[in-house]
């Protein structure tokens, strides 16, 4: 390998949302960062490919306009509940946009590597990360790299910080998830993000560009074994009363993920730092998860960038989990209501009041701007209190 793959600021493993954020933040406070996935681009990954305008107020800071977005997004309405037959509409304006997420990561990866100081190599599998003496040393297919910082966006199943010894808690209650491409074919779907309960989880449909939907499901292990094949998510769809007339194609193969509500690990650890699901995963249900890496990516840069330039570095990065943890508070409050509203039998209940006092909106539009909402953006504020 040539002498600038091993000299960078800053190594980030997975080039992502949450490492491309990173990537794009250091790179334009004049930081040289080695950028480095196991795939190549542009690649599918399970996602609900649901994103909110907080994720899209986070894309703007990076330098990606609002045409971009809407080149490549369908702006949504709100979401449909399909409950013992009827549907009950829970509109949103707070600009939600269904988009493909192999689009997204690969808009975003191109606006990374457009800066000179970004050096992005993919096909690269990292296997273990250890610090010695002061310095990262990072074991890769590509040779042993290292560098005083790294931060991990490798996801929720990050083999990077298990290598540091970095676990999650066990789950009581595991979530499994998985994810697949569709067209339609006859009929169309409404701009709405239909969710239909199943036998252990619930179904989301969320529509794309050009007749496409993702179609997700998530739940125990055993539904979602049941949903990795075609033929029993069709019968899914079918069985959702207003989807009942419509045909569907599959395209491509399913994708599984799981656990999808692992918790918490440390944020940083002797100038490594954790964004993305490899911090924190967000129940899918609320879908915020892809504005939750987005975040991180670009405070843990910015804490980053603080400490390569203060001679106290080990201050600013001590910041970071208390400014991630503001930030995400919001989004993780609004997860866990919207959890309880489809997860528990009383949430299910209340759901025809929710919908009929608009309350849905206000809840939505103060988890994207708590200070404009105080009143109702306090109580999500409180849900998401982290407990230990």
């Amino acid at each position: 390998m040539s002498e600038s793959f091993y000299s960078s600021d800053v190594i980030i493993i997975g080039a992502s949302l949450a490492g491309c954020a990173a990537a794009i933040e250091l790179a334009r406070s004049g930081r040289s960062v080695l950028l480095l996935d196991k795939a190549t681009f542009p690649r599918r990954k399970p996602c609900g490919e649901g994103l909110s305008s907080r994720g899209r107020a986070e894309l703007l800071r990076l330098g990606i306009g609002e045409r971009e977005v809407r080149e490549i997004g369908l702006e949504l309405r709100g979401y449909r509940v399909d409950r013992n037959g009827s549907t009950i509409e829970l509109v949103d304006s707070s600009g939600l946009v269904g988009i493909a997420r192999e689009n997204l990561d690969d808009l975003v990866l191109r606006r990374a590597i457009s800066y000179q100081s970004v050096c992005f190599r993919g096909g690269i599998s990292v296997r273990a990360v250890h610090l010695e003496k002061g310095c990262f040393r990072v074991e890769s297919n590509g040779g042993e790299l290292s560098s005083r910082f790294v931060i991990l966006a490798d996801g929720s199943n990050s083999k990077s910080a298990r290598s540091l010894g970095l676990a999650v808690p066990e789950l009581n209650r595991p979530r499994y998830g998985t994810s697949s491409a569709w067209r339609v074919t006859g009929g169309s779907l409404p701009s709405f993000v239909t969710v239909a309960f199943v036998d252990g989880g619930e179904l989301y449909v969320t529509p794309l560009l050009n007749g496409r939907c993702n179609v997700s499901v998530l739940g125990t292990k055993q539904l979602v074994q049941r949903a990795s094949r075609s033929d029993e998510t069709r019968a899914m769809l079918k069985r959702v009363s207003s989807m009942a007339d419509l045909e569907f194609d599959i395209i491509g193969d399913p994708l599984g993920a799981g656990p999808v509500n692992i918790g918490y690990r440390a944020s940083e650890i002797d100038g490594a730092l954790l964004v993305g699901d490899a911090c924190e995963t967000l129940d899918p249900c609320g879908g915020f998860g892809m504005t939750h890496a987005l975040i991180s990516g670009r405070i843990a840069a910015e804490c980053l960038h603080r400490a390569l330039s203060a001679q106290a570095g080990s201050e600013e990065l001590s910041r970071y989990a208390h400014e991630r943890e503001q930030a995400v508070r919001d989004i993780r409050g609004f997860t866990r209501l919207t959890s309880y509203m489809i997860g528990s039998e009383l949430g299910r209940l209340t759901l025809p009041l929710v919908a009929k006092l608009g309350m849905a909106g206000m809840i939505s539009n103060a988890a994207h701007s708590p200070t404009e909402r105080r009143l109702v953006g306090s109580v999500i504020r409180t849900a998401g209190v982290r407990s230990s």
